[in-house]
C-alpha cells in the first residue's frame, strides 16, 4: 500500500522550520563577528610589519576561519525528503519544499498581477488583452501550419462536394428509374409495331404476288380471246391459224410469249407480220419488249416495255443494255433470245 499524502506534508513543514532555524543562527553568528572591530593595516606605514601586526593579522584569520559554518552532516529535512523519495510509489523525485517554494511563488505572481490589473485604466486593460490575443494567435499558428491550414479547408471543401453530389444523386435517382421505365415500355411498343408492320409487309407481298398472278392470267385469257377471234375471222387464211397455233403452242412450252401486231390477209398471204409484241416470265420478273422487222432492211429493232413501278425489281438487275432500244442484225435474233432467256432464269 502507497504511503499517505498527508504524512509527507507533515515532514516537509518541519523540514522548512528547521532549515529557517538554522539558516537564523547561521547569519546571527556572521553578524557577531562582523560587528567585532578589526585592525585595519595601514599600507602607507613602513613597508615591513612588525611581529605585533602580524600576529593581530594571523588572530583576525583564525576568528574568520571560526567564523565559517563547517559542513554539516544530512539535515533533518533531507532525511525527511529521502524518505518521502522512498515511501513515493510512482518514485518520482520532485522535492516538496520546492513545490511549496514553486507554489508561494506562484501566488505571489498572481496577486501581483491582480493588484497590476486594478491598477490599469480600461485602455490599458485593453491593449493588454489584444495583447494576450495576438500571444494566443500566434501560439495557435504554430500549432496549426499553414500546410494543415490548407489541408483542411481542401477536405472541408471536398466533403461539401461530395455531399452535394450526393444529394444531386438522390435527386437525380427517380428520374432516372422513371426514364429507364418509360424507354422499356417505348421499346415494347416499338417491337409490337415493328411485328404488325412485319406482318403487313408479308401479307402486301402475298397480295401483290396474287395480284401478278391474277394479271398473268388475264393477260393469257385476253391474248387467247385475241387468237380465237383472230382465228375465227374470214379474213385468216389456214396458213395463218398454223402459225398462230404454233406460237400459242411455243408459248405453252417456253414460256416466251409471242403475239403479233398485224396478220397478212388474204390479199397478201406472203407477208409476215413485221411487229411482235414480246414477253418473257423468269426468277427475276417479267421481261416485256416489241420486236419490230424493217421491211426495207435485215435490221431487227429492240423496244423494252418498262413500268418504273411495277418493274422495280426488275431494274435492279437489268443490264443497261436491255432498258434502252437497240438494233442488230437479223442473224443475231438466236444470240439475243438465249441473252434474254439466261437474264430472266438467273437466281435472283
Amino acid at each position: 500500500m502507497p504511503p499517505k499524502r498527508s504524512t509527507g506534508s507533515k515532514i516537509s513543514v518541519a523540514a522548512v522550520k528547521r532549515t529557517k532555524s538554522t539558516s537564523e543562527s547561521y547569519s546571527s553568528l556572521g553578524s557577531r563577528h562582523a560587528e567585532r572591530p578589526s585592525k585595519t593595516v595601514r599600507r602607507d606605514a613602513s613597508p615591513v610589519p612588525s611581529n605585533s601586526e602580524n600576529e593581530e593579522q594571523e588572530q583576525e584569520t583564525l576568528i574568520k576561519k571560526k567564523s565559517q559554518p563547517k559542513p554539516r552532516k544530512k539535515s533533518s529535512q533531507q532525511e525527511s525528503s529521502s524518505l518521502k523519495r522512498s515511501n513515493d510509489p510512482n518514485g518520482s523525485t520532485n522535492n516538496s519544499y520546492a513545490v511549496t517554494e514553486s507554489s508561494s511563488s506562484n501566488d505571489q505572481q498572481k496577486q501581483k498581477r491582480i493588484r497590476n490589473m486594478m491598477d490599469m485604466s480600461k485602455e490599458e486593460v485593453i491593449a493588454a488583452m489584444q495583447d494576450v490575443q495576438g500571444r494566443f494567435k500566434f501560439l495557435k499558428q504554430l500549432r496549426h501550419t499553414e500546410a494543415e491550414t490548407h489541408l483542411g479547408e481542401c477536405r472541408a471543401k471536398l466533403e461539401e462536394v461530395t455531399e452535394s453530389a450526393e444529394n444531386y444523386r438522390r435527386q437525380i435517382e427517380p428520374q432516372l428509374q422513371s426514364a429507364l421505365q418509360s424507354q422499356q415500355v417505348l421499346r415494347d411498343i416499338n417491337e409490337t409495331l415493328n411485328a404488325k408492320v412485319r406482318t403487313l409487309e408479308r401479307e402486301l407481298r402475298d397480295a401483290r404476288k396474287k395480284l401478278e398472278q391474277k394479271e398473268r392470267e388475264e393477260r393469257i385469257k385476253t391474248k387467247d380471246a385475241s387468237i380465237v377471234s383472230v382465228l375465227a375471222s374470214p379474213d385468216v387464211t389456214p396458213r395463218s391459224a398454223i402459225t398462230i397455233s404454233t406460237l400459242h403452242m411455243f408459248e405453252n412450252l417456253s414460256g416466251f410469249k409471242i403475239t403479233p401486231k398485224d396478220i397478212s390477209s388474204r390479199s397478201a398471204k406472203e407477208r409476215v407480220p413485221s411487229i411482235w409484241d414480246c414477253e418473257h416470265t423468269g426468277k427475276r420478273g417479267t421481261l416485256r419488249f416489241t420486236l419490230t422487222y424493217s421491211t426495207t432492211s435485215s435490221l431487227v429493232t429492240y423496244s423494252p416495255k418498262i413500268d418504273s413501278k411495277k418493274d422495280a425489281e426488275l431494274l435492279q438487275f437489268l443490264p443497261n443494255y436491255l432498258t434502252v432500244d437497240i438494233e442488230f442484225e437479223k442473224e443475231y435474233e438466236s444470240k439475243f433470245f438465249w441473252r434474254i432467256l439466261n437474264f430472266t432464269n438467273e437466281q435472283a
